[in-house]
């Protein structure tokens, strides 16, 4: 059977937008508890009106950060395929990963400034002036921190989920309904999600330990975050903010097999 045309940008820049402010929403409101937990007790409790503030500094940068990862993802999915379409499923999870690598370690390290800098903890400036000075300081602060961490986290993670969910869906078509596709699509996603989630949540407090220590001024290296999270965290560290988390890749997933970029 032939495979059904890819659509161009335009025709699935409606799903992208969607999934965009969706997500963005989402992993604002799910990690800022999740920062708080591993801040060492330097940030304060969560209150509604400090979610509230957090999110409106937070998604005028994180919406439109987040659609340019999904173009580029759609792209990179795309091109792999042309390339393996043997490994479609390996390649979904490549293609989330690799573009989470900049995109997600900005955005994660970014909502945690955000976070910082609403309760007036955020560390110094780390200095540097033009063009250059401004790239390496957004590098070393904002994608360095917990890189690694990041791409194991959104390769297994949302990218697992991606090719979990499809793979489940026709185990809750017969009992949601054949006739459901986009409730079967939502409920098998929803379902990925809360598994991957699971599985990978050492490696995102990790990831989130990485970027609370370089807003502190701190080097977070990779085996220094690791070191850090496991003192901090100890047992805890493979389930600590899960429920939080579970919220962000369950609603990533369940809005991402929904509302397809993938076509």
């Amino acid at each position: 059977m032939t495979a059904a045309p890819k659509k161009s940008f335009f025709e699935a820049s409606p799903n992208i937008g969607i999934d965009s402010v969706a997500i963005s929403l989402a992993t604002v409101t799910f990690t800022y508890p999740q920062v708080v937990n591993v801040s060492r007790g330097v940030l304060p409790a969560v209150t509604n009106a400090a979610t509230l503030s957090v999110v409106a500094r937070a998604m005028p940068f994180q919406i439109p950060v987040k659609f340019a990862q999904f173009s580029l993802m759609r792209e990179v999915k795309f091109k792999l395929d042309e390339k393996s379409p043997a490994t479609k499923g390996i390649n979904t999870m490549v293609a989330y990963g690799s573009t989470g690598v900049p995109f997600q370690s900005v955005l994660y390290n970014q909502c945690i400034s955000d976070i910082y800098k609403y309760h007036n903890k955020s560390a110094p400036s780390l200095g540097g002036t033009g063009v250059l000075g401004t790239a390496k300081q957004l590098f070393w602060k904002k994608v360095y921190p917990g890189i690694f961490w990041c791409f194991l986290r959104e390769c297994c993670a949302t990218g697992g989920a991606l090719v979990l969910g499809p793979a489940i869906a026709p185990h809750f078509a017969p009992y949601i309904g054949e006739d459901r596709p986009v409730l079967v699509r939502f409920t098998s996603g929803l379902v990925a999600g809360w598994c991957t989630a699971f599985f990978t949540q050492w490696m995102h407090n990790t990831a989130l330990t990485a970027g609370s220590m370089s807003e502190l001024g701190e080097k977070a290296t990779t085996t220094a975050s690791f070191r850090r999270a496991v003192t901090t965290l100890g047992v805890s560290l493979i389930y600590k903010n899960y429920l939080q988390r579970m919220m962000v890749i369950a609603i990533a997933s369940s809005t991402l097999n929904t509302f397809p970029v993938f076509q």
